[in-house]
């Protein structure tokens, strides 16, 4: 009968030690999936696809017309915490033209510089940003934000 607690209590602290060495796996975030809708804190049209996921990183592909120029990239955290950077670069091909100063200091558009290339000239910048805020999980599947400066938005799953 010793032998036979000695074993059974060696059995037990085997099987101890083999399930300490095994890894949990990773926990998924249930904010995961894919999307379309705005991009917090720019206000341009739906993006295509808006993807999180399952570690919480956030990507955005397929932009509105009006949005190509971005990049942008996020995360979310398991509470709901959300991050999102954007970048945007004009690279002065005349969408903000008739910069002053110009060569000549006048209202008048006409007398501001020579006629040709140099004509109504243009500016080049590039803008960034950081959007904050939270998302929830709603019971139609949706993801449900609200920015720390409390714009709200909706992301569709698709």
């Amino acid at each position: 009968m010793v032998r036979t607690l000695a074993v059974a209590a060696l059995g037990v602290g085997a099987m101890a030690f083999g399930s300490a060495a095994v890894a949990a796996p990773p926990a998924s975030s249930r904010f995961a999936g894919k999307y379309t809708g705005p991009v917090p804190a720019i206000g341009a049209g739906d993006y295509g696809s808006i993807t999180v996921s399952s570690g919480g990183g956030i990507a955005f592909q397929q932009p509105p017309a009006e949005g190509d120029g971005w990049r942008l990239s996020g995360s979310v955290s398991s509470d709901g915490a959300f991050t999102i950077t954007g970048k945007y670069h004009a690279p002065g091909d005349g969408w903000i033209k008739d910069v002053l100063p110009a060569p000549v200091e006048t209202s008048d558009p006409a007398e501001r510089s020579p006629t040709g290339a140099a004509a109504n000239p243009s500016i080049e910048f590039t803008w960034t940003f950081v959007s904050t805020g939270t998302i929830v999980l709603g019971g139609d599947g949706n993801l449900h934000g609200t920015t720390t400066a409390g714009n709200s938005f909706v992301w569709t799953r698709k």
